[in-house]
């Protein structure tokens, strides 16, 4: 396993059970390629593939923001917990 800072919409959880031990899952919308700004805020502008991700390994959790541009949005990524 390796460690990477990732971002994205939970679509929901579930529990498997393998070999009798039970692991809980999050089926998670990443988001695609994350920018910052020149006031260093970071933001994306569109989700990418679903992937699953062990609850053990969620953080935080974030909030996004939707800013309509004229052919697309962006979204500023709203974090309490984390000095950028």
């Amino acid at each position: 396993m390796r460690e990477e800072e990732i971002f994205g919409q939970i679509e929901y959880f579930m529990v498997h059970e393998f070999q009798n031990q039970e692991r809980m899952f999050a089926y998670v919308r990443k988001i695609k390629k994350l920018e910052k700004n020149s006031a260093n805020l970071k933001f994306f502008d569109s989700f990418g593939p679903l992937q699953y991700v062990e609850v053990i390994g969620i953080d935080r959790n974030v909030g996004f923001f939707e800013v309509p541009l004229e052919k697309k949005k962006n979204y500023y990524i709203i974090d309490k917990y984390k000095n950028w």
